[in-house]
């Protein structure tokens, strides 16, 4: 083996060296197949977006459920494991992603003089994964893990708002009151979400989405109901959203308002 190439990945054009063993890649692609899919997938699903025979594509799964990838479940059908959510944080941790994440809230907390967190769903409800407080003599106090109301919080309606059908369907399987449709088809039109009013405390929250244009967090600000300017902070709050957005190599999609932060809403 070349020396030049004894601690490097040759580029792919590089002649001779050591070759990738293509029937990892192969099987790898599996990963990024059942990553597709909203829900579990068949084996004939598989083996179709492959477009390889079932018994290939069975040797691949096969091969995978018994790395702990992916899991098989009662019906026969297969998802990702989460194995791959741990293995998902130690590299956005490599990538500083995590950090940078936690820089950008602290910066929308100064500049809105509010408390910013990230929230994502977990078993149907919000829950506050990432935040970053404010300086001020009164602060809200939400620590990382709270959860939330899906129906009555921001986050919470902006997760649903902007989840498509499947996701809807698993999500009023697991929690009884649900944003309502006018609410949602308000959220979709302003590209932002207020929390329900009467509360001591309230919330705005916009949505971050991944690179298929898929809401994955939503980002939020929230103080008390005495002082809580809704559009004050709605354009800080949007430009955020989209900047993260971006940073986690995100997609605003099509019918997003909001194409850049210095846009007003939809009426």
């Amino acid at each position: 083996m070349d020396s030049k190439y004894s601690n490097r990945i040759p580029p792919d054009e590089a002649p001779g060296g050591v070759r990738p063993l293509s029937t990892a890649l192969k099987t790898l692609d599996v990963l990024e197949i059942l990553a597709q899919f909203p829900q579990q997938a068949r084996l004939s699903e598989i083996a179709d977006k492959l477009g390889v025979s079932r018994p290939t594509a069975f040797q691949r799964l096969l091969t995978l459920v018994r790395a702990g990838w992916i899991e098989q479940m009662e019906d026969s059908s297969y998802r990702l494991s989460l194995k791959l959510v741990g293995m998902a944080g130690a590299a956005l941790e490599q990538a500083h992603l995590g950090q940078r994440t936690l820089v950008a809230l602290r910066e929308l907390a100064t500049a809105a003089r509010e408390t910013a967190s990230l929230a994502v769903l977990q078993e149907g409800q919000p829950y506050i994964v990432q935040r970053a407080e404010a300086d001020g003599m009164l602060r809200v106090a939400q620590p990382i893990g709270t959860s939330f109301l899906l129906h009555d919080s921001a986050s919470g309606r902006i997760l649903y708002a902007y989840a498509d059908d499947a996701q809807r369907e698993s999500i009023r399987r697991l929690v009884n009151e649900v944003p309502d449709e006018h609410t949602c088809q308000k959220v979709l039109s302003l590209g932002y979400a207020m929390s329900r009013e009467g509360q001591d405390i309230r919330a705005i929250a916009a949505p971050i989405f991944d690179h298929r244009g898929l809401c994955i967090s939503a980002l939020s600000l929230v103080g008390p109901t005495m002082r809580f300017d809704e559009h004050r902070l709605k354009l800080p709050l949007i430009d955020s959203a989209i900047q993260m957005t971006t940073q986690l190599h995100g997609r605003m999609p099509a019918s997003y308002p909001h194409r850049s932060g210095s846009q007003s809403p939809a009426p």
